[in-house]
């Protein structure tokens, strides 16, 4: 709810183009988690492949311009009440679904209701980030939505048709008004993120 209010109320601030949020900005390590494909031969956790994952808001890609390539983007309607669905790059589609179409398919990460696997349904591919370093080439990855796989820590990222930096009073006063009692801390452009990363 308190990102939900955030994002609402920046939506609305002069200059503010998209504003997103995710656990684990580009250029900083991330969780990893290994998966196995509904379908395909069951093998023990430790063969299964590890992807780099990330969770998101629905305007998260707007935010980062980062291109949906296939299927689509998230929604709001994407929350808990929603079937499981899930984003992947085309990273992961080269290396898991290099001759079929990514879209539809099912992964699972080990986890149980009721004693059957929890399934998470591909319904979108979005291109590629270089999300650990900008000299190593990019891994697969995989974005949950931000309403289905709730994540306490997390950045906003806002694409503004101003200045960044005159945002940022906006910004703390926005988290003042829906929560007093969470600071606001690092706040840069990305081009400061990509700078302090070589």
């Amino acid at each position: 709810n308190f990102y939900n209010k955030v994002l609402e109320k920046l939506s609305t601030v002069p200059g503010v183009q998209h504003a997103g949020i995710i656990n684990t900005l580009p250029l900083y390590p991330g969780p990893t988690s290994g998966f196995r494909v509904e379908g395909r031969p069951v093998t023990t956790p430790d063969k299964w492949p590890s992807v780099n994952y990330r969770v998101v808001s629905a305007d998260y890609f707007r935010a980062m311009s980062i291109p949906v390539l296939q299927g689509r983007a998230y929604t709001n309607r994407d929350d808990a009440n929603a079937p499981r669905v899930m984003i992947v790059n085309q990273k992961l589609v080269r290396d898991i679904f290099p001759n079929e179409d990514p879209i539809g398919k099912r992964i699972t990460f080990g986890n149980f209701e009721n004693q059957q696997p929890v399934w998470w349904e591909i319904v979108g591919v979005v291109a590629n980030v270089r999300s650990l370093e900008l000299r190593e080439e990019p891994m697969p990855e995989l974005y949950f939505s931000f309403g289905q796989d709730y994540w306490p820590a997390m950045s906003i990222a806002v694409r503004s048709s101003v200045e960044p930096a005159s945002l940022s009073g906006s910004l703390r006063q926005i988290v003042n008004e829906v929560d007093k009692s969470v600071p606001v801390s690092g706040v840069k452009t990305m081009d400061h993120v990509v700078s302090e990363s070589i």
